[in-house]
Order: C-alpha cells, then sequence, then structure tokens
C-alpha cells in the first residue's frame, strides 16, 4: 500500500462504527432451536439451525479492527511505504525514455502480466493470463522478428478479426500496454493509463513475415477454444452487411475517380466505366444473399460499384469502421443472383477495344518527350539501390516518321496480363523483372504510353494493345535503333557499365577517402566471372580504431565483408548482401559497388540527369569532370578507353569522397586470385 492508498483507507473510517466499538453489549438471549425472526428493535437476526448472529457484536469487531488499522497501520502501513520507496521493484520508472513502446515493455517485462485476447473489431473475448515461463517466450519470438517501425497510422491495414497480447501492470492495473496483431503483419503498440485514455500512444508496424507472425503466434499461445472462436466471429450478421453498405455509399460520394451512379471494372487490361442502371438493385441483391467473413480478396479482378469491391466469383470487400473487410458468399446457391448486378444492372460506357485511342495518344508524341529504357526489377524497396536495374534515356529523332510507323501496324486490343507475362516475369519477391521497356513521357515521372520490344504497346488512359500480326515483330523492333537518339550521360552510364565485364581481369592497389576516414590495400578482380577480393587497412569503417577490412564478390549475386580489429585480431563486423535484390552494403563500397553507383548517377531511374560533363581524352583515358557553379563542389572520373573506373572524385563543402586504383594491371596472363567462394563461405558462417 503507497501513502496515498494508506491515507484514503484511514479516511474512509466511520466515525459512528468506532463509537459503537464502546457501547456497552446488550443483545438479547435465544434459543438454538428458535424460528428465524427478523427486529429493527434488537438489531437480531435469527436463524433456525444456526448459531446466532448479533450486529453490534460486529460492530465492536470492526470498530476493535479499526481502532488496529489507526494505531499500527500508522506504524505498519508508514513502515512499508518507506520501504518500497527503497526498494520500488514493482514500479516502472516513468522518467526512462525508450525508443518504442516495445523496448518499455520489455525493459520492464517482470512486472507485467500478460494476457492474449480474439477480437472482432472493438470487441475482444477469450483472455487467457499466462505464467512468467509463457510470456518470456512471447518476447524471445517477438526479437528474433524483422519489424518496419514507425510506419504511419494510414498505411497500416486493420482487419476486423485479430490477436491481443494484454500486459497489465502488476502494481497498477490501470495501466496496460496491448499488441493487436492483424493475419496480414500489420500490428500497433498502445500504451494507456484507463484514467487518462485521451493521453494514450499507439504506434504503427509491420513483420516482415506478414501473416506467418499471426498464426505462429496463435499457434504458440492460443488454447483449445480460441480457433473455435475465430470461427465463430466468421458468422456475419445481415445488419452487419447493411451498415457495410450505407458507409461504403456515403464514401462513393468521396471517390473522384469515378462519378456517381458509374462503376469501373478492373480486369488485368485497361479499367472500363460502367453506367450503374439501378443502384437501389444492385444493394437490395447484395442483402438478399448471405455472407460469412473471408481471408483475402482478389484485388486484380473485381467492380468498384457503391464505394465497394465485387468479384464476380462471389466476393465483396471494402473499408467498414475503420478496418478492411471482406466478405463472401456463404454458399454458392447465391452466385446466379448475384451475377444479375453484372448481367442487368450495369451498362458499358464505351466499346474498350476500339485502337483509336491507341492512334490518338501516339499522334501527341513530339521531339519535347523523353523515351526511358528500362530493364531489370521495376520496384525496388525505398532508401535502397538495386544495380540489376539499367535505366537509359533518349530523344525521338523525327517524331512525325516514328509516329507514322508505329500506326502503320495493325493492333489489336489485350489484357495488362498478357503485356506482363510476354515482355517480363515476377520474381519469388513479388518484384516484376522487365525485359526491357521505352517509356514515352512529356517530362513528368510516369509514361503516357510505354512501348515493349516484341510488338506491345500500353497506352496510360486506354490500355494494352499487341500486334496482330506476328511477322511484323522484327520490322516493329528495328524502329527504336531508327528513331531513338542516347543522350550523352546515357551513353557515359552504357560505358561504365560494360566496362565492369569487357575484360579478362585487372591487379591494383587502392586508396579510398571518405572524408576523414581511409582504407588502403590491395585488389583483384576476374572479370570474366565477376570475382573480386580486396583487403585493405585504415579506420573507414571505424573512425575510433583501426581494421583490416575484406571485400569480396563471388559472382554477381553474392557479396560479403568482414571487419578484423588490428589491435585484438578478433572479427568485429561481417555480413553478406546482393545488388540484385535491394540489398544494402556497408562502407566502405567495394569495387564493382562503386562503378554501378557511378553509373547510375548518369542515369538515374525516373528522373533525367542534367549535368553537363566536361570531356577530355587524357593519353588512353577519358576523364570527366563537373563543376557547380556557385560552390566549391565538383565531380572528377577517370575511365580506360573501354570504361573501366580509374579515380572517382566527389567533393563539395562538408563532404569528400576519393576514390583511386594505383599500379594497375589489366589483363595480366599470369592472373591468380584468393579463392573468394570459400572466403565467401566463411564470412556467411560468422555471420550466422
Amino acid at each position: 500500500m503507497n501513502k496515498n492508498n494508506f491515507m484514503k483507507a484511514v479516511s474512509i473510517i466511520d466515525e459512528d462504527l468506532i463509537k459503537e466499538a464502546d457501547t456497552p453489549y446488550t443483545g438479547k438471549a435465544a434459543s438454538d432451536n428458535a424460528a428465524a425472526s427478523f427486529s429493527e428493535d434488537d438489531n437480531s437476526v435469527v436463524v433456525s439451525g444456526v448459531e446466532i448472529y448479533h450486529r453490534a457484536a460486529w460492530k465492536k469487531f470492526l470498530g476493535i479492527a479499526a481502532a488496529l488499522v489507526i494505531s499500527l497501520g500508522a506504524v505498519g502501513g508508514g513502515a512499508y511505504y518507506f520501504s518500497q520507496m527503497r526498494n520500488n521493484n514493482n514500479i516502472v520508472d516513468e522518467d526512462i525514455q525508450y525508443d518504442t513502446i516495445y523496448d518499455k515493455l520489455k525493459a520492464n517485462k517482470d512486472k507485467y502480466k500478460m494476457e492474449l485476447s480474439v477480437h472482432e473489431f472493438d470487441t475482444g473475448i477469450n483472455a487467457y493470463e499466462y505464467p512468467a515461463s509463457e510470456k518470456e517466450k512471447f518476447f524471445e519470438y517477438i526479437d528474433k522478428l524483422e519489424v518496419e517501425n514507425d510506419i504511419e497510422e494510414k498505411d497500416i491495414t486493420r482487419l476486423p478479426i485479430n490477436l491481443r497480447f494484454v500486459f497489465t501492470l502488476e502494481s497498477d492495473i490501470n495501466k496496460c500496454i496491448y499488441m493487436d496483431l492483424y493475419r496480414n503483419g500489420d500490428c500497433s503498440w498502445t500504451e494507456v493509463d484507463e484514467r487518462d485514455k485521451e493521453n494514450k500512444r499507439t504506434t504503427y508496424h509491420r513483420f516482415a513475415d506478414d501473416e506467418v507472425v499471426y498464426y505462429e503466434l496463435l499457434d504458440m499461445f492460443g488454447r483449445d477454444n480460441t480457433q473455435d472462436i475465430i470461427d465463430g466471429f466468421k458468422e456475419v450478421e445481415t445488419e452487419e452487411i447493411e451498415d457495410f453498405i450505407d458507409e461504403r455509399k456515403m464514401a462513393s460520394y468521396l471517390d473522384s475517380n469515378i462519378p456517381p451512379n458509374y462503376a469501373k471494372k478492373y480486369d488485368g487490361s485497361a479499367p472500363q466505366m460502367f453506367e450503374i442502371v439501378d443502384s437501389d438493385e444492385v444493394n437490395k441483391i447484395i442483402l438478399s444473399c448471405e455472407w460469412e467473413r473471408a481471408d483475402f480478396f482478389d484485388f486484380n479482378y473485381y467492380y468498384s460499384i457503391n464505394g465497394m469491391k465485387l468479384s464476380e466469383e462471389g466476393y465483396l470487400a471494402g473499408d467498414y469502421k475503420g478496418y478492411s473487410v471482406a466478405y463472401k458468399l456463404k454458399d454458392d446457391v447465391y452466385m446466379d443472383k448475384l451475377s444479375n448486378i453484372w448481367n442487368l444492372c450495369l451498362k458499358p460506357e464505351y466499346d474498350h477495344n476500339d485502337t483509336n485511342n491507341l492512334y490518338n495518344e501516339l499522334e501527341q508524341i513530339s521531339n519535347d518527350f523523353t523515351v526511358e529504357w528500362l530493364q531489370g526489377p521495376t520496384r525496388i524497396p525505398q532508401g535502397r539501390y538495386c544495380y540489376d536495374t539499367v535505366t537509359r534515356y533518349y530523344t525521338v529523332r523525327d517524331p512525325e516518321s516514328f509516329k507514322n510507323e508505329l500506326a502503320s501496324f495493325e493492333w489489336e486490343s489485350c489484357s495488362d496480363n498478357e503485356v506482363e507475362d510476354k515482355t517480363g516475369y515476377w520474381q519469388s519477391a513479388g518484384h516484376y523483372w522487365s525485359y526491357g521497356s521505352y517509356s514515352i513521357t512529356d517530362g513528368g515521372l510516369s509514361g503516357k504510353s510505354t512501348i515493349y520490344p516484341g510488338g506491345y504497346i500500353r497506352i496510360a488512359s486506354s490500355g494494352s494493345f499487341k500486334l496482330k500480326n506476328e511477322s511484323d515483330i522484327e520490322s516493329f523492333d528495328r524502329i527504336f535503333d531508327k528513331y531513338l537518339v542516347m543522350d550523352e550521360n546515357s551513353k557515359i552510364a552504357e560505358k561504365i557499365h560494360n566496362g565492369i565485364t569487357n575484360y579478362d581481369n585487372l591487379k591494383a592497389h587502392f586508396r579510398h577517402e571518405l572524408n576523414d576516414s581511409v582504407i588502403e590495400g590491395y585488389m583483384s578482380y576476374d572479370a570474366k566471372n565477376e570475382k573480386l577480393y580486396m583487403k585493405g587497412d585504415g579506420n573507414l569503417m571505424y573512425r575510433d580504431k583501426e581494421m583490416t577490412i575484406e571485400l569480396i564478390m563471388d559472382g554477381r549475386d553474392r557479396s560479403a565483408y568482414k571487419a578484423v580489429d588490428k589491435e585484438t585480431g578478433k572479427t568485429d563486423e561481417a555480413g553478406t548482401y546482393a545488388y540484385s535484390n535491394g540489398s544494402t552494403s556497408p562502407p566502405p563500397d567495394n569495387y564493382i559497388y562503386i562503378c554501378r553507383s557511378i553509373e547510375e548517377e548518369f542515369a538515374p531511374r525516373m528522373t533525367k540527369n542534367y549535368l553537363e560533363y566536361d570531356i577530355r581524352e587524357i593519353d588512353e583515358n577519358t576523364e570527366l569532370y563537373w563543376q557547380a557553379e556557385a560552390t566549391e563542389e565538383y565531380v572528377r572520373i577517370v575511365l580506360t578507353g573501354k570504361g573501366q573506373l580509374i579515380s572517382y572524385e566527389r567533393v563539395s563543402p562538408g563532404h569528400k569522397e576519393i576514390f583511386r586504383l594505383d599500379d594497375y594491371v589489366f589483363d595480366s596472363p599470369d592472373f591468380t586470385m584468393e579463392d573468394v567462394g570459400t572466403i565467401f563461405e566463411s564470412i556467411y558462417a560468422e555471420q550466422e
């Protein structure tokens, strides 16, 4: 009992009760077998067959207890209070600042009890409390996961069913921390004091393993009936569907992409607009069917209608009460009834197969347009690089003739999916790898038209088209070389790109400076097999101590680094990375990564490089130089005639990076190098 609670307990003792403790006892005797009777005068209750219970004696007992509370409590309670000030193990120090809510919970986990409940929307049931050993398993599991922090609330997809892990402070049950975990891997952490809910704090996160985390935690902490409760939540009442329709109808009025009384169909090709013949009938048909909660919704094929998403496979989806909900027909017998929506209630606005839109779009191409070539992964995680993505920029020579030749072929409509299948493929990580395409823009970042070698065109406003006759493909592909002219910076990027592999081998000493840090050493590079070994001494990775650093590539997609403390001889850091999937490398970059990054500077994705370099031929090398007009910033790059990097300098106020090769020898007939395959495996094992 803390000081405040102790004083509160004393203050609520009834003074009359204390007085009654000194009142002489005057209760009347009664036979053990007397019948039960109630009397307000004698203040007693007599019950047949039991011992007589006297209120006055009860009052006297409580009076004595009250006196003891006053006399002993002041001593005992006070002693307890001051002992707690000396040993406050159950109190969380609110003055300590933690990076995340989870960090605060973990640091004080022994002071919280853990419970799990299953929630449907904002209602939770099925709470279980777990012993300390089970609670420890939770933290061990969470610590192993890769989690994306500081996600904005708008980026979280809340599903109607979630697991809530509640941690209640044992010394103050009004304070708790809880995690809401959704099946898609999104979650939120909330810290709240029930006495001050307005100031609760919530942060939003995403687990990299998506639904795996949800099901593994459910398996670890769910009880025998937990899954039954979740399955029970999948039942959907008609009232929920009614509320869902009403809420989506109101939201549809704010959708600027679809006019009122119109629907839009998405099926992999360009979206098609429909007029809604009878909006009320659409809602009546939906309500006449029985629905249950669904685990997924195919967002590639559906109608956007009255603010809802409706598929021809019998699924319904949308936002409801701040949650992303999905329903499916409870029985296939309702399919015939549901199909009346797209068969009877929707009227196509126009014929989407009209190729006139293609020719009208091509007609807008002019000398001001830029053509961007993109090959490789088309989506890279934010803040990362993928050097397998190649970008180049062109202008159109003789736009009129270019348009006329494109329009001279016969075209027919096709789906976006067909274009994707024929011009690239989906990687296992969910990224699309393009074999190559030309995006024609008017200066913006997104292409108005995208033209693919092999006879495909995609128009942003009209959909996708393909050559009607496969015999025209060869003539079609020749158009690009005939009319597209690569800009000067892209030519430099192309030269550097080719220079990575267009020779046999390289031996050299290197020096890499980054501001006041430096590393120096030697390198060997097998260009034909993209195997690289670099080893140097310096403080580039750690400014406060000298390190021996190894940088290797065992083929295009297997890179590694290792840093050993020169004073102790112990490995300080080791790791692997790959540029094909957007993995990041530590400083310093290896030689090939430096070449790739310079290539990207000359032809960055989605934005053209307009820096104009002075180009000079020095002996057999090429020097590229750019100087800022108003500052001391400059860039100097030296390449061999075949495009191999010799040196790179980028200097500006407050920043300096310089890399150079010395004593370099290309294509030595006596070339040998370290076994980078074995070294890679060793570093990989050390990393694990």
